[in-house]
């Protein structure tokens, strides 16, 4: 996401440029994806220390 390769744990949405009903519905279509992404990333992934434990 950046020049320097940082980034890879941040996500850019534009929020300038659409109407207020299509932020609604991105944000509500990004709602539901992270909904059912999550609980599978924590099932992996060690908030605390930044880790990803492959699965056993």
């Amino acid at each position: 996401m950046r020049a320097d390769g940082g980034g890879a744990r941040h996500l850019r949405l534009s929020y300038s440029y659409p109407s207020p009903e299509d932020i609604r519905e991105g944000a509500d279509r990004l709602a539901g994806v992270l909904r059912e992404a999550l609980p599978l990333a924590y099932r992996y992934w060690d908030v605390l220390s930044g880790t990803c434990t492959p699965s056993a």
